[in-house]
């Protein structure tokens, strides 16, 4: 019988909230703003920083000559001159250049004084590393390429304990920080929405009338499954968006201050995002939608006024974000105490183990743990809120005080 009105309640809510106008708006918002970041990052590489990545060169012919061929791989030279006076805005901008570099020399080495018009955005350590081989040259009098090959010491990263490259740990650190926002968009929306029905319907008195033929406890998990499959498909369509939008690579853009890196976002995928990962998100994101919603849906049969709904909602969203900034540290210290701990803690772990999983293999027997503790905590989680709504939804006027609530759960 509850699995009959169960599969009812889930088929009619699904159905309703696919068809609403809401939904369908957000979906398609939500794809083409999914589409419009991927290609982001092509766009401000296109047309942000340009002028800070042309320099105006002046100074003594030498200085210019060196100083131009070892600023030209990182920065355009827009023009050269010999007067280190530098030159009114107007004449930087029909250049298109942003910076003017002044070079001298005495005995004791180079001399750079950069201008900018935005000198927030000057990394001093970044012009005197490329500036380097010259001031060796001329400080310490080496030879030119004596001077390059001193200058060009490098030092080495390898990973430990991971056979990934530098580049290869940096894509999968950037997926696995897009897919936590996922999970996090999706359960901060998703438990929102669902609460707001919740508590929709026992303000517009419809409750009363879906109890009286309804189990109520089919109709909370019900409309929690039907939210939680929906989110899903919206993750389905966001992400596919996203991938469509940045399946081409985009070239990094010379006259930029930093070129980008050519990324291709399908590509980087499928290359960080294994068997395993995508059995963990899928797994995570679904016990972490299941958690938040099912408690969202609890505490909104609750409330008794929609004006309500803003306070209550403040304080439910408040471990949503501190899951999402734990598991934002979890990708520098995986293996942290704090981070290690927060993986087994309901409505937490979603967030943190996942990072753990995508970022730094924890052992088996910790994610096997997190995973049996966070199913047995949603089994809890839906127990608790089960007793609540079922004497929520009809309790209008005043909201229950505690005793009432503490009363109501410790009822079977």
């Amino acid at each position: 019988m509850l699995l009959r009105d169960l599969l009812i309640v889930y088929r009619a809510e699904f159905v309703r909230r696919l068809r609403s106008r809401p939904f369908l708006i957000g979906l398609l918002i939500g794809g083409l703003g999914l589409a419009g970041l991927a290609r982001l990052p092509a766009f401000m590489n296109e047309h942000v920083g340009v002028e800070q990545g042309r320099i105006v060169l002046a100074g003594a012919p030498s200085l210019r000559a060196r100083a131009a061929q070892l600023l030209s791989h990182d920065f355009v030279i827009a023009a050269q001159q010999e007067s280190t006076t530098a030159p009114p805005l107007d004449r930087l901008d029909r250049l298109g250049a942003g910076r003017f570099l002044a070079l001298s020399a005495d005995g004791r080495g180079l001399k750079a004084t950069m201008y900018s018009t935005d000198p927030a955005s000057v990394d001093a350590r970044r012009i005197a590393r490329l500036l380097l081989p010259l001031n060796l040259q001329l400080g310490a009098h080496l030879a030119p390429a004596t001077a390059q090959r001193l200058a060009n010491f490098r030092v080495a990263i390898e990973s430990a304990g991971s056979t990934q490259s530098v580049e290869q740990a940096q894509i999968s650190r950037g997926v696995t920080f897009t897919l936590i926002f996922f999970l996090y968009l999706l359960v901060l929306l998703n438990s929102q929405l669902t609460m707001a029905g919740v508590i929709e319907e026992k303000t517009n008195r419809i409750a009363e009338l879906l109890v009286s033929s309804v189990d109520p406890l089919a109709l909370l998990y019900g409309k929690i499954l039907a939210g939680a499959s929906l989110g899903l498909m919206q993750m389905v369509v966001w992400m596919l968006c996203a991938i469509a939008a940045g399946m081409t690579s985009v070239p990094g853009n010379p006259t930029a201050a930093t070129s980008a890196t050519p990324f291709n976002l399908g590509g980087a995928l499928a290359g960080a995002v294994t068997p395993s990962i995508g059995l963990a998100f899928v797994f995570f994101l679904l016990v972490g939608l299941l958690q938040f919603s099912t408690l969202f849906a609890g505490i909104g049969s609750l409330i008794s006024r929609p004006e309500d709904l803003g306070s209550i909602n403040a304080a439910m969203i408040l471990p949503i974000i501190s899951a999402l900034i734990i598991a934002i540290a979890a990708l520098d210290a995986p293996n942290a105490p704090v981070v290690v701990a927060t993986g087994f803690i309901p409505l937490l772990a979603p967030f943190t183990m996942f990072a753990r999983i995508a970022t730094d293999q924890p052992p088996l027997w910790q994610i096997l743990l997190s995973g049996a503790i966070n199913a047995l905590a949603l089994v809890a989680i839906a127990v608790v809120a089960g007793r609540l709504y079922r004497v929520g939804m009809l309790l209008y006027g005043r909201p229950p005080t505690l005793r009432q609530v503490w009363t109501t759960l410790r009822t079977p």
